[in-house]
């Protein structure tokens, strides 16, 4: 077939499979992508404990171990049916066409198809008597946490699952690791130190991407949106990185259709500033990461409720005090108001 004149027609315009009208459909058919977050990552581990103590009183936080496996070639592990494999032909040099006949990278369908494989891996594991620990998945990443002494059998369990599931190469071995530090979706867990921190490849990235542009010339749009992207996801392991994520986002919106930006000299404080702070992140762990203990779910001790107006602002707090008993909390309030000298 000659593709020369119809590719020459089509070069320029948008895929019509990766278009939002596909995308819509895609959902409605497969679901909508979940993928768990950090903060239920750290949950996990905390309920598996909280919940093997209660079972067993004499487990210690020691016999915990972390591991991972990973599913060999993700999206290559599914088959297209051999009537729609066609659909996603595609036009190479010297008129030749490739027909893919597996899961390829690049069409908007193949996350969301994977998913359900994803999602009937953790139904069938959190089944009772399945796993005696937790997991979870990112996207083609196993993630688990449990006792020592059942590590081998977990790291069994799942094996099979994935080959009974996509075949006898699924699980790419490699890649399995266990330990009492393990890195997962872009973040170290630490059992010893109950530490959550930005893993080391990661951070020494975004150290040298803060590091090595040259601020007094202009700066490509891209760049700062890259910054403010890493002060979003990194403050929530090094909080001291929050309060100046703003200035990076307001960058970026003060601009029309440029693709350069001149900074100004408080956007350059902040961006050496995150600089810093990413190189203490890597040096002083335990001063500049998370707890584990902070991504608890915690009763507030305070609450403070704020009403303002033009002139000013007042605020009232309550303090809940709980009875004992089981009954409902007394609270005590306290107000306090703040106005402009023109009042």
């Amino acid at each position: 077939m000659d593709m020369g004149r119809r590719g020459h027609q089509h070069q320029n315009s948008p895929s019509v499979l990766n278009g939002k009208e596909v995308k819509t459909l895609i959902d409605n058919a497969w679901g909508v992508i979940e993928h768990p977050t950090l903060h239920e990552i750290v949950q996990m581990i905390w309920d598996f404990y909280e919940e093997t103590c209660y079972r067993k009183p004499d487990t210690a936080w020691e016999q915990l171990v972390l591991w991972k496996m990973d599913l060999k070639g993700a999206f290559t592990l599914l088959d297209f049916d051999a009537a729609s494999a066609p659909l996603l032909a595609g036009e190479m040099s010297g008129n030749l066409v490739a027909i893919f006949l597996c899961g390829v990278f690049g069409w908007t369908g193949m996350p969301s198809a994977f998913q359900v494989v994803n999602r009937a891996i953790r139904w069938e594991l959190k089944q009772a008597g399945i796993l005696t620990g937790r997991m979870t998945m990112y996207t083609d990443d196993c993630i688990g946490i449990c006792l020592e002494e059942n590590l081998a059998n977990e790291l069994d369990t799942v094996r099979g699952l994935c080959h009974g599931l996509l075949g006898p190469e699924a699980v790419e071995e490699s890649k399995t690791e266990w330990g009492r530090r393990l890195t997962v979706i872009g973040w170290d867990i630490d059992l010893n130190l109950r530490l959550v921190t930005v893993a080391r490849r990661n951070a020494l990235k975004a150290f040298y991407g803060f590091m090595t542009v040259d601020l007094d010339t202009k700066v490509p749009l891209s760049t700062v949106q890259r910054w403010a992207s890493w002060a979003e996801r990194y403050g929530e392991i090094c909080t001291y990185m929050k309060p100046y994520r703003r200035l990076l986002y307001g960058a970026t919106r003060r601009l029309q259709c440029a693709t350069t930006i001149l900074l100004d000299q408080e956007v350059k404080r902040a961006v050496r500033l995150y600089g810093v702070l990413i190189a203490l992140v890597l040096v002083f762990e335990q001063r500049f990461n998370r707890t584990m203990e902070s991504f608890q779910a915690r009763e507030p001790d305070l609450i403070i409720e704020f009403d303002a107006s033009l002139m000013g602002s007042e605020s009232s707090g309550m303090h809940p005090q709980v009875r004992r008993g089981g009954d409902r909390p007394t609270r005590s309030r306290w107000g306090a108001a703040l106005w402009t000298s023109e009042r």
